[in-house]
């Protein structure tokens, strides 16, 4: 099932992760793709594919999300 938070789509994509997408973006654009997010038993580990590759940890796949639109603000895809 895919979820939104903002303009972040959440979409599983195996047990226990997640793919988050920039929902202002078409499935076909590579773009759109900003990460992925696994719940590790310890928290939530995100690696990031833009806008430069990285990984961070947070408490909560709603905290990833909030990261990953912050990203789109800043990167200029929405207002």
């Amino acid at each position: 099932m895919r979820t939104h938070v903002d303009v972040v789509e959440i979409m599983p994509v195996v047990d226990a992760g997640w793919r988050l997408w920039d929902s202002s973006m078409p499935e076909s654009d590579s773009r759109g793709l900003l990460g992925f997010v696994e719940a590790d038993g310890a928290g939530f580990h995100a690696v990031w594919l833009t806008p430069r590759l990285a990984s961070e940890y947070f408490d909560s796949l709603e905290d990833a999300a909030r990261a990953a639109r912050q990203q789109c603000l800043e990167r200029g895809d929405h207002a």
